[in-house]
């Protein structure tokens, strides 16, 4: 008691301690906000692929499978030679079957690319959220120890 018997005020700033953060999402915002626009830039630039992924099963079933609208229903596998376009571009044409081919060699393709894409953000997260996890205890355990182990002596009297 030395303030004349009152009880005294810790200042943290007295001791080598960082403030800590009065929301959670100021603290996620200060310490990880590279690593989140890594994460935003990575999935922007992975969209266009699941974007791809999602329009290829409906090219197999209108143009390698026929049943798209102009088609000649009956024809056999085969018989049609179908353009092998992209984005309106015509690459190459193709007869049906090898067409069938391509563009189910052009999906799983594309199906391992999204899933690269789908695990490197989900393990980069996953690390963003446990160094978070691991500086917000440090702070704590900082804080609540550096109050408590710095104020005592070390010495208890009972009461």
């Amino acid at each position: 008691m030395a303030n004349g018997g009152g009880t005294s005020r810790v200042n943290p700033r007295d001791f080598d301690i960082e403030i800590m953060e009065s929301s959670i999402f100021k603290f996620i915002v200060r310490y990880s906000m590279r690593q989140q626009i890594v994460v935003l830039v990575i999935t922007t630039f992975s969209l266009p692929f699941y974007y791809l992924s999602l329009e290829i099963p409906k090219k197999i079933i209108n143009r390698a499978l026929g049943t798209g609208e102009g088609d000649t229903p009956g024809g056999a596998m085969g018989e049609n030679i179908q353009p092998f376009d992209f984005f309106g571009a015509t690459l190459f044409e193709l007869d049906r079957l090898p067409l069938l081919f391509a563009f189910c060699g052009l999906y799983f393709a594309l199906v391992l690319i999204n899933g690269g894409f789908k695990y490197f953000i989900n393990v980069f997260k996953g690390l963003i959220g446990e160094r978070m996890l691991r500086r917000l205890r440090y702070q704590l355990f900082r804080a609540f120890c550096g109050f408590r182990c710095r104020i005592s002596d070390g010495s208890r009297k009972a009461s």
